[in-house]
């Protein structure tokens, strides 16, 4: 954490940012070959509406004692962001209608989060694991 006066005293600060989002993905799968394990890739567009954005502080001080404020912040965020998401990996066939997917993904939001003199984009790293029915 890094080091911050706190009234005159040293302390270690880390400040969190919670951002809550209602999605609706657009993804488009291509999976490529024709054996039990075949290549997965995926492309697609999320959108994303701000339901509300969380700060927690938490101070430590030298003493040792913690102390944790929760609050909503009193900046303007865009409500609104559009997610680019890509990802790639294997799709495992478990019958002639039944497929375990496992794909490592990224987004990455393209408009910024706040207006404000520096820019901020949200994104993430994740990890997609599920069972596909074919009909």
């Amino acid at each position: 954490m890094p080091t911050v006066d706190v009234n005159g005293t040293a302390g270690n600060a880390q400040i969190r940012y919670n951002y809550n989002y209602l999605e609706i993905p657009v993804k488009a799968n291509f999976v490529l070959g024709k054996k039990k394990i075949r290549l997965l890739t995926s492309i697609g567009a999320t959108s994303a509406f701000l339901l509300y954005e969380k700060t927690i502080r938490t101070i430590e001080y030298p003493d040792g004692t913690k102390s944790t404020t929760k609050d909503k912040p009193n900046y303007i965020y865009n409500p609104f962001n559009l997610f680019l998401t890509g990802s790639i990996g294997a799709d495992f066939l478990l019958g002639k209608k039944m497929a375990l997917r496992v794909e490592p993904s990224y987004s990455y939001g393209l408009l910024e989060t706040i207006a404000v003199p520096f820019s901020e984009h949200l994104w993430s790293a994740g990890l997609n694991i599920g069972c596909y029915l074919y009909f």
